[in-house]
């Protein structure tokens, strides 16, 4: 909860906030936190998994409408590589 406090800063100032946690079960649980505790519309926050592939994560990342991305660093690894 306190870092879903620290993203809101930076999200209430316009910034996009990486959210990155070490396994793929919290993603999914961070996300319902987000939903619960941060005021960002269903188009504003998205969870990145291996499952979507890399093209389509690559214009989620590049979405100015999209404020929160959820994902494991296995993934943002292998998007920036």
């Amino acid at each position: 909860v306190v870092a879903l406090m620290i993203a809101s800063s930076f999200l209430s100032r316009g910034e996009k906030v990486f959210f990155v946690t070490p396994q793929v079960v919290l993603v999914s649980q961070v996300f319902k936190d987000a939903e619960k505790y941060l005021r960002l519309g269903d188009s504003e926050k998205r969870v990145l998994t291996g499952e979507l592939e890399r093209k389509k994560r690559s214009k989620v990342y590049e979405d100015e409408g999209v404020k929160l991305l959820i994902c494991t660093p296995e993934v943002l690894e292998n998007d920036i590589m």
